[in-house]
């Protein structure tokens, strides 16, 4: 099995939608933008992306809805089932797994990296797993983002993850 294999395996996805998963081409519709906060949540804009996703043909991938707050959010998504989730904007520096932290380029550790951290929620789904990813998504020339991230100019984007079971 290969490393896609195991760690949709470990998340439960089934045989044949791991195999479109596996062959299929994967196309993300990124949004990044910023809110007004929920009154009594301070005065500083949320920052927020949304990623759509679609497997070539037009199959339906995940959503993910992130709110860099890092506060737990539930999801019922149709390919991973229930999850908990939660996102932040964080410095390299202060991840707690190594392996996370390094091989950044220096503009990454200065303007810092966004933390998704996703874990089933194992009562409702019957899988027990835990994902911690680190991407950079960012705009070179400001910190000031409005509209879709299509428009920004200079876009980042790695990924790095990690997804184990505890068990």
């Amino acid at each position: 099995m290969d490393d896609t294999e195991t760690i949709l395996t470990l998340q439960g996805v089934n045989w044949i939608k791991r195999k479109a998963i596996r062959y299929g081409t994967i196309t993300l519709h990124i949004r990044h933008y910023r809110v007004d906060p929920e009154q009594g949540q301070g005065d500083q804009k949320i920052e927020k992306i949304d990623i759509d996703q679609t497997i070539s043909g037009g199959i339906p991938g995940t959503s993910e809805n992130r709110t860099l707050t890092w506060q737990e959010r539930e999801n019922n998504d149709h390919l991973f089932g229930p999850v908990i989730g939660k996102s932040r904007r964080v410095k390299a520096d202060e991840l707690d797994i190594e392996w996370l932290k390094e091989g950044w380029t220096d503009d990454t550790y200065e303007h810092g990296l966004v933390q998704a951290w996703a874990a089933s929620d194992t009562p409702r789904s019957g899988t027990t797993w835990i994902g911690n990813q680190v991407s950079i998504i960012m705009d070179s020339h400001t910190e000031d983002i409005d509209g879709p991230i299509s428009d920004l100019g200079h876009r980042k984007d790695q990924r790095r993850e990690e997804i184990h079971s505890p068990r």
